[in-house]
């Protein structure tokens, strides 16, 4: 089973690997929050130079079993017998972040390096590295970066049909 230290290698890892794909950027796993509230695909070194740009790497999970097993358990903690997707933040003190919103699945948040504040609904929780909170589907919620973390979000999502 893999560590909060390997979680965080893998993480490192495979965004060096995807910020130097041309496969990565057609995919568009890598996206930066360069300006507040606004994600886009990231298309070159120069999308990643602002001081407050927080990056974000898609599909996780499906970089290798590793990974993938480390979600399922994560996910059979929760009981969760659905689709896992996971999605790495890398985020600078300061980082810009989303304005509050909702997901329409259950959210897990686990803090994989540094220190992150999420507030849910009105309540405000300081995460270090090693912890980890559940959002239920529908809750608004937003992170707030006063530190620099590494943070994976794991959907754990409901049928399609639920959702419609």
């Amino acid at each position: 089973m893999l560590s909060q230290r390997d979680i965080c290698a893998k993480a490192n890892q495979y965004f060096d690997l995807c910020v130097s794909s041309d496969y990565a950027r057609e995919q568009r796993l890598v996206h930066v929050i360069a300006e507040p509230n606004v994600i886009q695909a990231f298309e070159n070194s120069t999308s990643l130079m602002g001081q407050h740009t927080t990056i974000k790497l898609e599909g996780f999970e499906t970089f290798d079993r590793d990974v993938w097993d480390w979600c399922r358990l994560q996910a059979n903690v929760y009981k969760h017998h659905g689709r896992v997707s996971a999605h790495v933040f890398m985020a600078p003190a300061g980082g810009y972040t989303f304005k509050p919103h909702t997901d329409p699945d259950d959210v897990l948040i686990y803090v994989v390096e540094g220190e992150k504040g999420m507030v849910v609904e009105t309540t405000v929780y300081d995460l270090k590295a090693g912890d980890s909170l559940f959002i239920p589907a529908n809750t608004p919620h937003y992170a707030v970066n006063n530190k620099a973390s590494i943070m994976i979000s794991l959907g754990l999502e409901k049928w399609m049909v639920d959702k419609l």
